[in-house]
């Protein structure tokens, strides 16, 4: 039988422990890493989502003008009602060029 005193229990305990701190040093780095892309990729779509924003911002700015001027159109087309008479406006000169565009085309139905 082998004899305790022959068993270097010292250095198959550093062993041990090396090889479990190499492990865990090895989940360590492997995490960091993991995270540091995750934060690259974060800044990536924020960027991104910051780009997309703002063009929603210049559409919603459009958007809003258009809106404006269209309310103001009517309000004149109301005062005029209220007065009794048609004026011409930016928006009666549209809806007369649809209505003649709608008109001409060949392949609208009969009304």
């Amino acid at each position: 039988m082998t004899n305790t005193h022959d068993i270097p229990w010292k250095r198959i305990s550093a062993e041990g422990i090396a090889i479990v701190v190499s492990i865990l040093l090895a989940f360590g780095i492997q995490a960091w890493w993991e995270s540091r892309q995750n934060q690259a990729e974060e800044v990536e779509i924020l960027a991104g989502l910051e780009l997309e924003f703002e063009d929603q911002v210049v559409i919603l700015e459009e958007r809003r003008q258009s809106i404006q001027t269209a309310l103001a159109e009517v309000g004149e087309l109301l005062a005029a009602a209220q007065r009794g008479f048609w004026i011409e406006t930016p928006l009666y000169k549209v809806l007369a060029e649809h209505q003649a565009s709608i008109e001409n085309d060949p392949g609208a139905p009969d009304p």
